[in-house]
């Protein structure tokens, strides 16, 4: 656990989880606002994809929240980054028992002949407990015909995302979108039969 403190603060002001690896480095960014000239404060940021954004501003003394909108717009300079990959599922992924053994199977296809790529040994996934108080990193077991399989247990009921990679492809987590799902405890639902995890869509 990597604890923050403020200067002349005997309690830290929050802690970031490294779930139960070793630190090798800790990159900190000061993002504060400047003053520029009388009046106008300033800051510089740099984001890796355009949409739009909630921006929260905060002001220690007075004390000040608000929040405002920002939109980004896309570079046209830079490449769209496209995987080099394609990950369907092919189980149904909307719904786990907490406590339980869960498996998803995923096809993986080539996004450019659609054809089934059943040669890789470093698929892995990512998976975690909205909003990241938990998760997991599982290797995904080829069987045949593009197809791969991982297993999880869900500690506790929840939204759980799950993200792939792939390293020999120079796929990353973040490159594609995560897959959904929900695990529901027994104390969840009354009489609702969840469907079987390998269950075909």
């Amino acid at each position: 656990m990597i604890y923050f403190y403020a200067e002349g603060m005997a309690a830290p002001m929050g802690s970031f989880q490294n779930y139960r690896r070793d630190p090798k480095a800790l990159l900190v960014l000061e993002n504060g606002l400047r003053e520029s000239e009388p009046g106008v404060y300033t800051t510089t940021v740099r984001l890796t994809n355009s949409g739009h954004y909630d921006v929260a501003f905060l002001l220690d003394s007075p004390r000040l929240v608000n929040c405002f909108d920002m939109t980004v717009a896309e570079n046209p300079d830079l490449p769209k980054p496209t995987a080099a990959i394609k990950i369907e599922p092919l189980s149904n992924p909307a719904t786990a028992r907490v406590g339980e053994r869960y498996s998803l199977r995923v096809k993986v296809t080539d996004p450019d002949s659609n054809k089934p790529n059943s040669d890789l040994q470093d698929v892995g996934a990512l998976v975690f407990l909205a909003p990241g108080i938990w998760q997991t990193r599982e290797p995904a077991t080829p069987v045949g015909d593009g197809v791969y399989e991982i297993h999880f247990v869900p500690p506790q009921s929840g939204v759980y995302y799950v993200f792939f990679q792939c390293p020999s492809l120079n796929v990353r987590f973040n490159h594609m979108t995560p897959l959904t799902l929900q695990a529901i405890g027994k104390d969840d639902v009354s009489g609702a039969r969840l469907p079987e995890p390998n269950q075909k869509q």
